[in-house]
């Protein structure tokens, strides 16, 4: 599907460029997905809502639901691994015009190293929704208490060899920048996609001042993966606390 007379609008903090595409009749699914009148499976290029049982996931099905009057204009032409057509949806009428955009700038979504998506923009709403700590920015979305000073101090996404084989190489490292012990039981570590997560093990207490470790591979503090989990092309890093509460993230991107 092709793009054609392009208009740009000021949009809060963005120039939007809202493409004339082609309209359709789809329904939202859930904070990310759609389905068209035909059955097609569109899902959302650039971004990742939560799933169920996740923090803020109902609240971002029900904000898309809100977004998508149809009909809507969508644009895309390449499928996902799973036969679904990656799109960016624009409304024909009011603001916010970039559906994709909106969602991430309302913290209900994450940003993606996409190929296909404008990126720079989208990690840019991601750090602004972070700033004003709103949606799964915020400490009072989903639990209580103060966010735990803890964060990601590096990642090693492309170690030297091949990445299959040199699993316990590709790490991401934390630290506890606080005063006081962190108890990270329930806590986990997740990058951009909706499957792969480590879980720090039972009475995993960190120190203030020391830093943790978990490679790709195998081990108490391994992902125990078979494949790479951090994107050479581009990834991000988040953690998230036993409340399901986005602590911190880092993202980094391919060379």
């Amino acid at each position: 599907m092709a793009a054609c007379s392009p208009q740009a609008e000021r949009e809060g903090d963005f120039d939007v460029v809202v493409h004339d595409a082609p309209t359709s009749v789809v329904r939202p699914t859930d904070g990310d997905s759609l389905t068209g009148e035909d059955g097609t499976s569109y899902r959302l290029l650039g971004i990742n809502a939560p799933d169920a049982p996740e923090c803020l996931a109902e609240e971002a099905a029900e904000r898309l639901r809100s977004l998508v009057v149809n009909p809507v204009n969508v644009l895309g032409d390449v499928d996902d691994q799973f036969g679904r057509r990656l799109v960016d949806v624009y409304r024909p009428e009011g603001s916010p015009s970039w559906v994709n955009l909106a969602m991430v700038r309302e913290g209900l979504a994450i940003a993606l190293h996409a190929d296909d998506a404008d990126t720079s923009m989208l990690f840019d709403a991601q750090d602004l929704a972070r700033e004003e700590m709103i949606g799964l920015w915020d400490p009072h979305a989903c639990g209580e208490g103060p966010l735990a000073s803890i964060e990601i101090i590096d990642i090693e996404a492309d170690p030297p060899g091949r990445d299959e084989e040199v699993l316990d190489e590709e790490w991401v490292a934390l630290s506890n920048r606080g005063d006081e012990a962190v108890d990270l039981t329930g806590w986990t570590i997740r990058d951009e996609s909706t499957q792969n997560r480590f879980a720090f093990p039972p009475a995993f207490v960190l120190g203030p001042g020391e830093d943790v470790m978990i490679t790709s591979g195998s081990g108490d503090f391994g992902f125990g993966m078979e494949s790479p989990i951090w994107n050479n092309g581009g990834d991000t890093a988040f953690v998230v606390d036993d409340q399901g509460r986005f602590v911190t993230y880092l993202s980094v991107t391919g060379g």
